[in-house]
């Protein structure tokens, strides 16, 4: 009886930490900074840089927490909107999994000449005191790539896109 007891507390305990952690931050490692540090904030830009009317461009950034998604839909002429959605709960820790499994890193820079138009996607990942934990972008012109990342970051804009709400706001 008394071992199952203790068991059932260890079980609580560590549910409680863990729900406790996994709703506000989320880890984040690379290669090169062996220390884990605790994602707090991500931010996603997508720029369109395509051979299209400026009216047509929908060019936006996504600032995701545990809780809320500030979104901003623009073009070099007006914003379109500037709202906050609310995202299921476990989307900011399936989004810092998805990172972890993307393993993102800053590298050095890869320059592509004699494509003008393409889609560029920056990523920006925060710690609780806002320094910044990755800072980089990949730029997509056909089958080529360029930028200062390592390792793919569409998966995370195509995750975004999946909240509810948020492709109405690109059109």
């Amino acid at each position: 009886m008394k071992n199952s007891i203790q068991f059932l507390i260890v079980i609580a305990l560590s549910f409680l930490s863990c729900s406790k952690n996994s709703s506000k931050t989320s880890s984040f490692q690379t290669k090169s900074h062996h220390k884990i540090y605790q994602i707090k904030q991500i931010i996603l830009i997508y720029e369109d840089v395509p051979r299209k009317k400026e009216e047509d461009i929908r060019n936006f950034k996504a600032t995701i927490d545990s809780s809320t998604i500030r979104v901003k839909v623009y073009n070099s002429q007006k914003v379109f909107h500037d709202t906050t959605l609310i995202p299921d709960r476990n989307f900011f820790t399936s989004m810092c999994k998805l990172i972890d499994s993307l393993q993102l890193e800053k590298n050095a820079e890869v320059f592509e000449s004699g494509c003008d138009s393409g889609r560029n996607y920056k990523v920006r990942l925060f710690d609780k005191n806002h320094t910044i934990l990755l800072d980089g972008y990949a730029y997509y012109c056909g089958k080529l790539a360029a930028g200062n990342l390592k390792g793919d970051p569409r998966p995370l804009f195509d995750k975004l896109k999946q909240v509810s709400g948020f492709i109405k706001l690109l059109q």
